[in-house]
């Protein structure tokens, strides 16, 4: 689970550092989310989806991160 968590949280900074130098809009993403409540979204988004779990981990956090925070849809 540690392992997983770790994941999302990398593609997490990703998106926010690319967001942050190209001065896009990060209104929509909540500060001070927990760990595990980012790990949730992910999960959730895997459990209503599970025809996705069969391609890359980065396309499914991706995409669990675009919908759930709709200030990314511009940047997908």
């Amino acid at each position: 689970m540690a392992q997983n968590i770790g994941y999302v949280l990398g593609a997490w900074d990703g998106i926010m550092i690319a967001r942050v130098l190209a001065k896009k809009d990060t209104t929509c993403m909540p500060a001070g989310l927990s760990n595990v409540a980012l790990a949730r979204t992910v999960l959730g988004h895997i459990d209503a989806k599970p025809g996705e779990r069969s391609v890359g981990a980065t396309y499914v956090v991706a995409n669990a991160l675009i919908e759930s925070y709709p200030c990314l849809k511009d940047s997908k």
